[in-house]
């Protein structure tokens, strides 16, 4: 429950339904975005449209009528929240409220798995009264602005309980609305709603919205009614077993888990969408579609850390179909013109080693992602696309376009120069190769297994001569050839956390204790990691207003909660899980409490200011900050690790022929996996800075 004492009228909520509907707003139901909408749907090519952006209430007792909404014009703003009394979007979003005499509850879902909102109204204190509430429609793609001529760009039709409303130019789908009550068919045009959320950022502002009519539901004392918007079209709505099968679906996802992790969770479920062979994650709402990189790096911390191993498997299933040359395209959703990356591919491998441990298959996995992961390593050994291997084994990415998660672009060029030999990159693929060594190994495929550990030693040993600088104990970021030249970017950025952070790491534990020195003094911050440390040539301390700019800003300095995980992750391996548990919850504990406590409830952005105060940027709900949180609270505050590694290769599986890697006579010996951290001494742990 939200206390009201201090709450603002444009705090912000989500609910969405895992297949890539939702409804986002204001405690105000004020619009301040133009991607705020009770009912926002997704076209199958990835689109986002707002069809109903909001609702004006009012409520009549006698001859007195009463504002419950909050509605801001480009001249004036009428305002109906001063009587909120408590707001909370747990299980959903709720509102208790009074207006005039009469004491209210609204509530409001999204269907899970239907392009279906709900708003359910119940009278809880005060004598009967009447209900209006005038639909406002946008209509639109999620990222337009429209000024309407008139209201004859929509038809109405209206039968008793339903009312349907389609565009003329079918621009968007048909929209149904069910409800309690009486129609009146009086199709107009709102104009000149003001978006302050846009006009901050610099925007155009005002947009102009359809109104098909007003409806008008009598509240008896004690009653409640409800207002059903859907693109379902024909269909009977059975409310009480519809909102029952809502509130068991969102109970059953949280079960097991501690009370913080269980509002995470109940988060998580938001970015699921599709289901079986078309399965992805929203990247991040309200705008971003299916991005790869995205989904596969949050699919740990939204899937497997809630036990969700069905739909992590569904996810890669849908990865495998993508798949091209054995890399991925960087969205899942088909988007035109993709470009395939070489980290998603090699995060692919990783993500089927955690399923497999997760899902207690022991040694097993599927023919068809053994399949795929042979294909990602086999592909980016030969050379593929834009990526080559060179002679010493270390994977190069050279492309006009940026491929890592860097990847801003303005005026066409890339903001981050990262082409080259990118540090995370060479950690993927030395991991990539260990762990398909040890898949390998379990069908017996020991010929295999043994070149591609005999890879993984040639990678480790030239990373450590390319990457490793003794004297300031850092990765170069980037290492790229000037003709014969070698030029190493010595940029201190977060990006050499995965040397020290995956299954298989490339430093030893004291270079990753050196460089979690470094990173802890200049990288870490309340919100997450900055992407450059300050005092480094265009580093920014607070993303600007501006489009541009602010993609400028993005890896320029801006602080990322998702980093927080390989963060805690590389702790744990230099120093062992005990000896950072303060230093972990110290880390999550602001970033917690903002998904919990502040903004919108389970959620947390997509990045912040890198600079104190840490004002939120980017997606206001993003994917992945939410997942590496979610995971690093699970594995390491609350210890719920993963089964052991995949070992005791099975007997009955036929070994598979190896004839991509040129090979001598005699075998390679295996290179044993890096030892536990309780194997070594163990450094002190990270310095402790003050903020």
């Amino acid at each position: 429950m939200t206390d009201t004492t201090n709450l603002s009228p444009t705090l912000e909520w989500l609910d969405a339904n895992g297949r890539s509907s939702f409804a986002m707003g204001t405690a105000s139901l004020c619009l301040t975005r133009r991607y705020h909408g009770l009912l926002c749907t997704t076209k199958n090519e990835g689109e986002r449209q707002v069809l109903v952006a909001s609702i004006e209430e009012h409520v009549t007792v006698g001859d007195r009528t009463f504002a419950s909404s909050t509605t801001a014009f480009e001249r004036h703003t009428s305002v109906g929240h001063d009587g909120l009394r408590s707001f909370t979007s747990d299980p959903w979003p709720t509102w208790t409220y009074d207006v005039g005499p009469v004491r209210m509850k609204r509530s409001l879902f999204v269907a899970h798995n239907e392009p279906t909102t709900v708003v359910t109204y119940e009278h809880l204190e005060g004598p009967a009264c009447m209900l209006q509430v005038r639909p406002l429609l946008a209509m639109r793609g999620a990222h337009e602005l429209r000024r309407h001529r008139s209201a004859d760009e929509i038809d109405v039709k209206a039968w008793t309980g339903k009312v349907t409303v389609t565009t003329k130019d079918a621009s968007a789908p048909a929209l149904t609305i069910v409800h309690d009550g009486e129609f009146e068919a009086n199709a107009d045009v709102w104009r000149d709603f003001y978006l302050s959320w846009e006009a901050d950022r610099g925007l155009p502002a005002v947009q102009d919205l359809l109104t098909p009519g007003v409806l008008r539901i009598d509240v008896p004392v004690g009653g409640k009614v409800s207002i059903v918007f859907t693109t379902k079209g024909e269909g009977f709505f059975d409310l009480d077993a519809l909102i029952k099968h809502e509130g068991d679906h969102r109970a059953a996802h949280a079960r097991s888990a501690s009370a913080t992790s269980a509002a995470l969770i109940r988060a998580a479920r938001s970015y699921r969408i599709g289901r079986r062979s078309d399965s992805s994650i929203a990247t991040g709402f309200p705008w971003y579609g299916a991005r790869t990189r995205e989904a596969l790096f949050a699919l740990p911390g939204l899937f497997l850390s809630a036990g969700d191993v069905t739909s992590a498997k569904e996810l890669l299933y849908t990865c495998a179909e993508k798949m091209r040359g054995g890399l991925l395209p960087s969205f899942l959703d088909g988007s035109a013109n993709p470009v395939y990356e070489v980290d998603s591919a090699l995060y692919f491998v990783e993500c089927v080693r955690m399923y497999v441990e997760q899902a207690g298959l022991g040694p097993r996995v599927e023919d068809r992602l053994y399949e795929k992961v042979l294909e990602v390593v086999a592909s980016c050994a030969a050379g593929t696309l834009n990526v080559t291997v060179d002679d010493d084994g270390l994977l190069s990415v050279d492309d006009e376009a940026p491929t890592t998660w860097m990847n801003s672009i303005v005026d066409g060029m890339p903001v981050t120069q990262r082409s080259g030999k990118a540090v995370e990159v060479q950690a993927l693929w030395y991991n990539a190769l260990m762990v398909t060594a040890d898949l390998a190994q379990t069908r017996k495929a020991t010929v295999m297994a043994s070149e591609l550990r005999g890879l993984a030693r040639r990678v480790k040993e030239q990373f450590t001569t390319l990457f490793w600088n003794d004297e300031r104990g850092i990765c170069a970021d980037v290492v790229a050839s000037q003709g014969s030249t070698v030029v190493r970017d010595m940029s201190m950025r977060p990006n050499q956390l995965f040397a020290a952070s995956l299954c298989y790491p490339l430093l030893t534990h004291e270079q990753a204790a050196r460089m979690l020195e470094h990173v802890h003094e200049e990288l870490v911050t309340l919100r997450g990691l900055r992407t450059l440390a300050e005092g480094e040539p265009g580093y920014v301390g607070r993303v600007p207003s501006g489009e541009s700019d602010r993609h400028r800003a993005m890896h320029q300095g801006a602080a990322w909660p998702w980093l927080v995980g390989p963060y805690c992750r590389a702790l744990v391996y230099a120093h062992g899980r005990k000896a950072v548990l303060a230093e972990v919850e110290r880390v999550l504990a602001p970033l917690i409490n903002d998904a919990t406590h502040e903004g919108l409830s389970g959620h947390l952005a997509e990045c912040y200011d890198a600079e104190e105060p840490q004002q939120p940027h980017g997606a206001p709900a993003y994917a992945l900050s939410l997942a590496e949180v979610l995971r690093t609270h699970a594995e390491i505050l609350e210890h719920k690790a993963p089964k052991d590694r995949i070992s005791s290769p099975p007997t009955h599986l036929a070994p598979l022929a190896m004839t991509w890697i040129e090979t001598g006579s005699d075998p390679i010996e295996p290179v044993e996996s890096v030892p536990a951290p309780a194997a070594q001494k163990k450094p002190a742990p990270p310095r402790r800075k003050k903020t």
